[in-house]
């Protein structure tokens, strides 16, 4: 039994390419899961979100982008004068942000869906640039609030 691997990297996703086992040659893909929103959620948020201007911004661009939200991030982060660096930007972001994320009170009101006060409270903190703060929320949710903060649960015993 032999196996052989050659790993590659295309279009942001990881390929083993040439996988032999048993003689038996495969190409598989694992690519970074995209987080996107359907113009019926767009469409939603915006009316939720409409006295914000900067995630009126946002859900434009996420629109623009036919819904995937990394894309989206990245774009409005250049805007602002950000230089993004990581495949996988929207999510270092949301975990650099996950302690103000993920108090309490927020935590509740995205678990029962509401933006407003999650929003309204991220902008006026001026944790990153407003215009991130919708982007960052709406993949904060897509992902699952409870696993997304489950990490800050963990007590460290000794």
């Amino acid at each position: 039994m032999s196996l052989s691997l050659l790993l590659t990297q295309r279009n942001n996703c990881c390929w083993f390419e040439d996988i032999e086992y048993d003689h038996h040659s495969k190409t598989l893909s694992v690519c970074p899961t995209m987080v996107s929103l359907t113009s019926e959620e767009i469409s939603q948020y915006r009316s939720q979100l409409a006295d914000y201007p900067d995630a009126v911004v946002a859900l434009d661009e996420i629109d623009n982008c036919e819904g995937d939200l990394e894309d989206a991030t990245l774009n409005l982060a250049i805007r602002v004068g950000q230089q993004p660096d990581r495949n996988d930007f929207l999510n270092g972001l949301a975990k650099r942000y996950r302690v103000e994320i993920c108090q309490d009170m927020l935590q509740q009101e995205l678990l029962k869906g509401n933006l407003i006060l999650v929003v309204d409270t991220l902008m006026k903190a001026e944790l990153f640039p407003s215009v991130l703060v919708t982007p960052v929320v709406l993949y904060v949710m897509k992902q699952g609030v409870k696993s997304f903060c489950e990490p800050l649960t963990y007590k460290i015993e000794t």
